[in-house]
């Protein structure tokens, strides 16, 4: 029994997880093109080769992710000289 209780919450918490990430109708600010924002040719895997690098994978839709843009801005002025900060939108 107390198995089954397990089973239904953890397919509960799933299925709450994944309708709070589901992109919403109308939020999709991207215009088609896949490379907006920044493209430096600069940048490359040899360039980056030995420093630290923070990437972060975040979305409009996303409500979390829009919600740490401060802090990660906040990390970009402290350590932005010493980190190659890195976004990427899906």
């Amino acid at each position: 029994m107390k198995k089954h209780i397990l089973l239904i919450g953890f397919m509960i918490l799933t299925l709450v997880v994944i309708a709070g990430c589901q992109r919403k109708p109308g939020n999709n600010s991207s215009n088609g093109n896949e490379n907006d924002g920044f493209i430096d040719p600069s940048v490359t895997l040899e360039s980056l080769r030995g420093k630290p690098v923070f990437l972060n994978f975040w979305a409009t839709w996303c409500g979390p992710c829009r919600e740490e843009l401060p802090d990660l801005q906040q990390m970009y002025l402290k350590y932005g000289d010493r980190i190659q900060f890195f976004t990427i939108s899906a």
